[in-house]
């Protein structure tokens, strides 16, 4: 954010003159845009540096002295205007740098004509509209709950400004935005709040290949589907009229993208919520959400924080009662809170600096069986053959044993292992073999290596789709975990194993490690699936442990039912 928001280092003179422009904000508007729309600003303008005296453009407009002068004398004040040194009694009058920016910025004229074709009128309600949670201003235009819901109806010059502000901001943001949506390929697009199909027109002519199904409410569906065919896209641009908020309406299937553009500013927090829940069972874990909005706390100028900032008060008195333009983190929330997940955000697209959101499912992991072995005697594997039950040490056999649980009768999968201190019985062993004799065995060296326990599980279930081996030292539980849960999030994979398990370490070793440290095992099935889940897993951070069976025990006992 910008500094001015955290510091307060004006002075007092100038505070009280910026309170003074607040109390006559209401008149110095209406002044500033009749300066404008009378042609006094054009007219100022074109004398240049030379300047221009009151009665002659009063001379030029036909209007009374008196009322070019009221005016001309407001411009002074708010900078407007800037007066020539002359000779003569009368006051020579130039445009300023704001008078500049008032006749020739679009961004200005579209904000002066929204605020008042659409706001001027109803903003005397806005206090009442806080105090009831409702668009009081709106009643002034006709018998809505929102705005949206009477738009088609409203007069010619309502309809002008209010579209014009709302496509002047984001249209321009829609060059850069095409590529990065269109990067991966998009057979079709649901463009949520399509409005006049300005944005799935644009797609059409950018990507030759995609079809665009607006969903709106009814009002703007048909003016979409008449802009449709007007470009020629009347077979490749669809429409769905419905209210997305109703509780009847289902979400339809068969999107590769979902586009929102400037829409869900449209609704409170808890309503972008709902939406977003309504999204989530009709999508895959591949489909990419877009939301492109302008952010108030990621804007390059403060200007451009302070127009959203007052663009939220049109939505309290005029639009909804309940929206706003957000902060970043809020409006991630909301969506994230609908299952969502965000995978990337394209700051500063366009010259009004716009957010491009790209967010996925958040796909929920469940464990469909778990199996744990805290005993510090090893399982008599009696499933195992006798020859090759014998080579296995007390980590490879409670690994066997759990994995052997949360596998019989089901299809094999990919297996994550982790583990602290590996076969650190063997390596020990081999240690005081090259003490004492200065050799290696062989056998005991093969059995030693630290993927020895998952290999062993693998060749006694048959399994042979694959394994990893993870070790990060006391974090290898936790660490493991995540490895194993990320494919599954990803939507790589439907399921996976993962096992973690820890042998007490040689005592002699007391001195560098926390001895006895704990024996454990345990082996969690992982599932996309809700279906026969024991529970959702929750994968997030763990206590901080000394030793990674101390973490796993922890979840063994505080998050799987006992």
């Amino acid at each position: 954010m910008f500094d001015s928001f955290y510091q307060d280092d004006i002075d007092a003179v100038n505070a009280k003159f910026e309170a003074q422009k607040i109390a006559f904000a209401p008149l110095s508007f209406q002044a500033a845009r009749a300066l404008r729309d009378l042609g006094i600003l054009e007219l100022v303008s074109s004398s240049r540096k030379k300047g221009i005296a009151i009665r002659q453009i009063a001379e030029q407009l036909k209007l009374s002295e008196y009322g070019i002068g009221v005016l001309m004398e407001m411009g002074l004040g708010m900078g407007i205007f800037k007066l020539k040194r002359s000779e003569s009694s009368e006051l020579i009058f130039t445009l300023g740098k704001i008078g500049f920016f008032l006749l020739n910025d679009d961004m200005t004229k579209v904000n002066m004509d929204f605020s008042e074709d659409v706001c001027y009128q109803g903003a005397d309600d806005l206090m009442k509209s806080v105090m009831t949670g409702k668009p009081e201003g709106l009643k002034r235009f006709g018998p809505w709950t929102t705005v949206y819901e009477g738009l088609s109806q409203t007069s010619e010059v309502f309809q002008k400004s209010w579209f014009g502000f709302d496509h002047f901001y984001s249209d321009l943001a829609f060059p850069e935005a095409l590529p990065i949506v269109f990067e991966q390929k998009v057979k079709h697009l649901f463009d949520i709040g399509g409005n006049t199909a300005k944005w799935a027109i644009q797609c059409c002519k950018y990507n030759p290949d995609v079809n665009v199904s607006i969903i709106d409410l009814p009002g703007q569906t048909a003016v979409a589907e008449k802009n449709a065919k007007a470009a020629g896209f009347e077979n490749r641009i669809t429409t769905i009229p419905c209210n997305v908020l109703d509780e009847s309406t289902k979400f339809p299937y068969g999107a590769d993208a979902i586009w929102m553009s400037q829409f869900l500013d449209c609704f409170s927090l808890h309503q972008i919520t709902k939406i977003l829940k309504k999204i989530y069972p009709a999508i895959t874990s591949d489909t990419n959400v877009y939301i492109l909005e302008p952010i108030w706390d990621k804007q390059r100028f403060e200007a451009a924080s302070y127009s959203l900032q007052a663009t939220s008060l049109y939505f309290t008195c005029i639009a909804n009662g309940n929206s706003k333009m957000y902060r970043f983190d809020e409006l991630k929330q909301a969506v994230e809170n609908g299952g969502f997940v965000l995978r990337e955000a394209h700051h500063n697209l366009g010259i009004n600096s716009y957010t491009l959101f790209r967010f996925q499912k958040k796909m929920n992991v469940y464990v469909t069986r778990f199996s744990a072995w805290t005993d510090e005697h090893p399982p008599k594997l009696n499933f195992v053959p006798m020859l090759f039950r014998r080579r296995l040490s007390d980590i490879t056999k409670m690994v066997v044993q759990t994995v052997h649980d949360v596998s019989e009768g089901l299809s094999h999968t990919h297996v994550t292992f982790a583990s602290e201190f590996g076969e650190i019985q063997r390596q020990y062993k081999i240690s005081e073999g090259i003490l004492s004799s200065g050799e290696v065995s062989p056998a005991q060296f093969s059995l030693s290596v630290f993927n020895i326990p998952a290999s062993a599980s693998s060749i006694v279930e048959q399994n042979m789709v694959g394994y990893s081996a993870v070790f990060s030292g006391n974090k290898s539980f936790e660490n493991g975990l995540k490895e194993a849960v990320v494919p599954i999030l990803s939507g790589r994979e439907k399921e996976r194993i993962f096992v973690f398990a820890d042998e007490r370490i040689p005592a002699e070793y007391a001195t560098i490690a926390k001895y006895p440290n704990p024996v454990c095992a345990l082996a969690l099935r992982l599932s996309s699936k809700k279906t026969n889940a024991i529970c959702e897993l929750d994968y997030s951070s763990l206590p901080a442990t000394e030793t990674a069976a101390e973490q796993a025990l922890y979840f063994l006992n505080n998050r799987l039912p006992q």
